[in-house]
């Protein structure tokens, strides 16, 4: 029997080719044990891209300085005021959307949580979505999984077996270090996740891809559901 397992990164209101990797997972597991990435292209841990009137804009979850970079560890520096801020541009950017009042109640209420991490602020807050859009995967922190394993490729095989999985969901971007062999050496099938947007209304212009799941809950409402 197929055992599907995907694994990724616990992101600030990731995109919605994030939530149709949960939705194809049997377990999904939140990799928190990892070295947080600021400032590169394909760092979303504290920070999602959204669509305003002057194109498109990041929302960043400022973090303190600490001893340890894991993920497991962050904290956000919450003295900064960010999370108005990120409501009132928020406001401003949708509040001419079509579903700007269920849009605003969920994310409202997702970014006044109460957290001193980033992890369990980012898990609170997919897991709330995964509820809300009926995703039945297993949702389980890497930390809590007992695994030592520093070698990428490793550390992901070691994961799939502690859950009994025999297929690896990843991303396209894993063509670059996933060692197949090594892989299938432990009967562990890899499927490439090739998940593109299905177009939808969006404000301001022509359609943009890969935004954060935050555009197409004020775009879309309960409909983002049929999206995923």
């Amino acid at each position: 029997m197929k055992v599907s397992v995907g694994i990724q990164q616990p992101n600030y209101f990731p995109w919605l080719g994030y939530f149709h990797k949960i939705k194809l997972s049997d377990s999904f597991v939140f990799l928190d044990t990892v070295d947080i990435q600021t400032r590169t292209e394909s760092s979303f841990t504290n920070r999602t891209r959204i669509k305003t009137k002057q194109g498109t804009q990041w929302l960043t979850v400022p973090i303190k300085k600490g001893n340890s970079k894991k993920i497991k560890d962050v904290i956000i520096d919450n003295i900064q005021p960010w999370k108005q801020k990120h409501l009132n541009t928020l406001f401003h950017a949708y509040k001419k959307a079509q579903f700007f009042d269920y849009g605003y109640r969920v994310v409202e209420k997702l970014i006044l949580n109460d957290f001193e991490k980033l992890s369990d602020f980012n898990i609170a807050s997919i897991t709330f979505l995964c509820d809300e859009f009926n995703l039945k995967a297993q949702l389980i922190k890497a930390s809590e999984m007992d695994i030592d394993e520093t070698d990428k490729n490793r550390r992901l095989i070691s994961i799939c077996k502690k859950l009994e999985g025999n297929t690896y969901l990843s991303g396209e971007g894993g063509k670059k270090y996933n060692d197949m062999n090594l892989f299938s050496d432990h009967q562990i099938k890899v499927n490439y996740v090739d998940f593109s947007v299905p177009a939808y209304h969006q404000l301001y212009g022509e359609f943009v891809n890969g935004l954060s799941m935050i555009d197409t809950l004020f775009n879309c409402g309960e409909n983002t559901a049929q999206l995923i």
